[in-house]
């Protein structure tokens, strides 16, 4: 299981401080509870229809209210030995407070997204202590609902279910779309079996074979021909590269940083998802540097990669995934170069995010986070 532990298609790997609490008895009262909410919580939030009917409401929020008790498993003492562990867990409250408000003010779409998101922030850490009875337990309801092919990958990679998950989206890629939804699921289920190939798989090979699989389907949009075209060329590359053994800490984040710099480099606009294979790649350098007690600095410098990264894979799934790295790196190393860099490109995001052509309208809660953040970096 070790590429589960080490890797995440939907995961927060900067919540490592907290996955490393696995061996304290005293962190383990709530965790069960709080992960049978994530488990039911993916139910829901795989299908917009599910999560905004009112029949649902009160289940849903329960299950948010829940997932609070990861915030009072960590005593005092743990948290003045890991210092890393409050800044995140303070993120982790942050998030999901907002999460329940906006659920409260019939945010649906948004809150959505957010719980999927907040889900991610567990998911890598509990997914590490289940039984497979769990998993068995789980799965009988998914079989028993009614849930769609698609609904059901989705839930498969949201729980490390990645074997089940990468059968699952190569059954969908072989099925043409029928409509514009249709086109929606087939690119989204490309992503993420390529996504599942690369970061946990780690085979060139087999992500050549899903992007051939594609390749030859006729009755598809041309924009994904394109993409799977340039996919292509980067995942031949991978497979001819030399391979490099022992590529650890300092090393890995190197590796990452030179794999991202070129391959932005080539990009034709910001969001060009051309670069999604290299980025892919990249991003798993990282999350093993940072699994393995880097130094604050190359921890830093690792958060804000990653969030470089993210920035452009922008997965629909997890929108501010690339906000919390940068968020984290100005926590983890604040006053510093490596801050400066986070804060403008978190500050960027967030006008970005709130502006549109009526002007720009940044609620106060973010007003007040950019103002703290600024502080820490400067």
């Amino acid at each position: 299981m070790k590429y589960i532990l080490q890797t995440t298609v939907l995961g927060f790997t900067i919540l490592s401080f907290l996955c490393s609490a696995k061996e304290r008895p005293e962190v383990t009262g709530n965790m069960r509870e709080v992960f049978n909410a994530l488990m039911n919580l993916q139910t829901y939030a795989v299908s917009s229809e599910r999560f905004r009917d009112p029949k649902n409401k009160d289940i849903i929020v329960k299950d948010l209210k829940t997932l609070e008790k990861v915030n009072h498993a960590f005593p005092k003492k743990m948290m003045d030995e890991e210092p890393g562990i409050a800044a995140i867990a303070k993120l982790y409250q942050d998030y999901v407070h907002d999460t329940q408000t906006q659920f409260k003010k019939g945010n649906h779409e948004y809150t959505r997204n957010r719980v999927r998101s907040a889900t991610a922030f567990c998911l890598n850490c509990h997914t590490r202590v289940t039984t497979e009875k769990v998993f068995t337990d789980f799965q009988n309801r998914i079989e028993k609902g009614d849930f769609s092919l698609y609904e059901k990958a989705e839930i498969s990679a949201a729980t490390r279910q990645f074997d089940k998950a990468l059968k699952e989206y190569r059954e969908l890629l072989s099925i043409p779309p029928k409509n514009e939804w249709g086109v929606i699921e087939y690119s989204r289920s490309l992503r993420h079996a390529v996504s599942i190939a690369v970061r946990v798989k780690r085979d060139p090979k087999l992500t050549l074979e899903i992007l051939d699989q594609v390749s030859k389907q006729k009755d598809i949009p041309e924009f994904i021909h394109d993409y799977v075209a340039q996919w292509k060329k980067d995942a031949t590359a991978w497979k001819d590269e030399k391979v490099e053994e022992d590529i650890k800490g300092a090393k890995a984040v190197a590796k990452a940083k030179s794999i991202i710099e070129k391959a932005m480099a080539s990009q034709a606009f910001p969001a060009d998802e051309n670069i999604d294979i290299s980025l892919l790649r990249a991003t798993n350098y990282l999350h093993e540097a940072l699994d393995e007690k880097p130094t604050s600095e190359e921890r830093a410098e690792g958060l804000y990669l990653l969030g470089m990264a993210y920035q452009v894979l922008q997965d629909p799934m997890l929108w501010d995934l690339d906000m919390v790295y940068y968020e984290s790196c100005i926590r983890e190393k604040p006053h510093s170069d490596l801050s400066k860099k986070c804060y403008h490109r978190y500050s960027d995001r967030t006008y970005f995010g709130y502006t549109g052509s009526g002007g720009t309208f940044i609620p106060e809660p973010e007003l007040k986070k950019l103002v703290e953040l600024r502080k820490l970096a400067n």
